[in-house]
C-alpha cells in the first residue's frame, strides 16, 4: 500500500467514526410531577474526538517545528497538502435528517421524541474534521514521513 492510499484510508476511517456518531435522540415526558427530559447525543462524542485530534495534531506540529528550529533543519521542498481530495470525506457531517413522534405512555404521560442524523453541533464537528485532515498532512510533512518529490 503506497503512502497516498494510507492517507486516504486513515482519513476515511477518521471521518467514518465521526459520521457514525453524528446523531441524537431526545424524549420529553409530560407527567404530573412536571416535564422530564431524556437525551443522548452521539454527536457530542464526535465533537470530542475531532477536538482531541486537532489539539493533538497541533501539539505534534508545534513540537516538530520547535525541534526543527532548535536543530537548524529545513523542510524538504514540496507541497504541504499532498491531497485535497480527503476533504470530501467529512461532507456527510453536513447532512441532516430529523424526525419526531409522540405517544401516550402506559401511565398516561404524553411522550414526545425527536431525533435523527445531524445536529447544530455537526457544523463545528465538520470544521474540526477538516482542520484535523489538513493538520495531519502538515504534521506528516514536518516529520519527514511523506515521500520525496520526484
Amino acid at each position: 500500500m503506497n503512502s497516498l492510499q494510507k492517507l486516504h484510508l486513515q482519513s476515511a476511517g477518521f471521518c467514518a467514526v465521526l459520521v457514525a456518531l453524528n446523531w441524537f435522540r431526545t424524549v420529553d415526558y409530560s407527567r404530573a410531577l412536571g416535564l422530564q427530559h431524556e437525551s443522548i447525543h452521539g454527536v457530542g462524542g464526535a465533537f470530542l474526538i475531532a477536538l482531541i485530534a486537532v489539539l493533538m495534531l497541533s501539539r505534534r506540529i508545534f513540537r516538530s517545528v520547535r525541534s526543527r528550529l532548535e536543530h537548524g533543519r529545513a523542510v524538504a521542498p514540496g507541497v504541504w497538502i499532498r491531497n485535497w481530495g480527503v476533504l470530501f470525506y467529512p461532507l456527510p457531517l453536513l447532512l441532516r435528517f430529523n424526525r419526531g413522534s409522540s405517544w401516550i405512555e402506559a401511565d398516561g404521560a404524553r411522550a414526545t421524541a425527536f431525533g435523527g442524523y445531524g445536529h447544530d453541533l455537526s457544523s463545528l464537528v465538520f470544521l474540526l474534521a477538516v482542520a484535523a485532515l489538513l493538520l495531519f498532512q502538515i504534521a506528516e510533512r514536518l516529520d519527514g514521513r511523506t515521500p520525496k518529490p520526484a
